[in-house]
This record gives C-alpha cells, sequence and structure tokens, in this order.
C-alpha cells in the first residue's frame, strides 16, 4: 500500500484498528507521515510511516521531532 497525504484506513502492522494521514515531511530524499489513529486520535500515540506503508517510528508524542532525534543518533 502507498500512503500519500490523503491516505485514510490504513492499517499498521502490530497495531490495532485504522490510522489516517496529518502530516507529512521530506528527510533525506524519503517521505515521511506522521498517522493518527482514527477512533483514539489525540488519546493515543501516532506512528511514523514511509511512502511504502512501512512503519518507521511508533510511540511518537513529539511528531516529526521523534523521528529527527531517532535518525540523528
Amino acid at each position: 500500500m502507498e500512503i500519500t497525504r490523503k491516505s485514510q484506513n490504513v492499517s499498521v502492522s502490530g497495531h490495532e484498528g485504522t490510522w489516517y494521514t496529518i502530516d507529512t515531511m521530506e528527510l533525506g530524499g524519503r517521505e515521511y507521515f506522521l498517522m493518527e489513529h482514527e477512533k483514539y486520535g489525540d488519546e493515543a500515540a501516532c506512528v511514523i510511516l514511509d511512502r511504502s506503508g512501512s512503519l518507521v517510528l511508533e510511540d511518537v508524542a513529539n511528531g516529526f521531532d521523534d523521528l529527527k532525534d531517532i535518525l540523528s543518533m
């Protein structure tokens, strides 16, 4: 499944429910998508996926700042 800026009803491996895109960011030539849970919204931590739908980061509390921190290590 290819993720886009308008993706909805996305299943994330290892997570229950479905997710939708709330923001995008390009970093190092790759596009990343910040996803929010469709049922729990702000009450659940977000996840970050790449364009192919692969999980890049889970338990995201600070948006793309969490991704930048991980990639800078």
